[in-house]
Order: structure tokens, then C-alpha cells, then sequence
């Protein structure tokens, strides 16, 4: 599952804005990172 995660973390690298960390989470409009369990 890493590199799901990595790969994950590279897409939202480019999105984000290098924020890796993100992979777990679902970025909002508001550029609020909430995981699954906020949204």
C-alpha cells in the first residue's frame, strides 16, 4: 500500500503544492485538508 501512497503523494504534491501528507486525506475548496472521517 505504500506505493499507492506515494504515488498518491506525488498527484497531490503537483495540486497541493508539496504537501505529501495529504495522501490520507481529501483536499476541500477551501484548501482544508479533512480525512474521510471529517468530510
Amino acid at each position: 500500500m505504500e506505493e499507492i501512497l506515494e504515488l498518491t503523494d506525488t498527484e497531490l504534491d503537483s495540486v497541493v503544492g508539496g504537501q505529501g501528507d495529504v495522501s490520507t486525506c481529501a483536499v476541500s475548496p477551501d484548501g482544508v485538508c479533512g480525512c474521510s472521517a471529517a468530510v
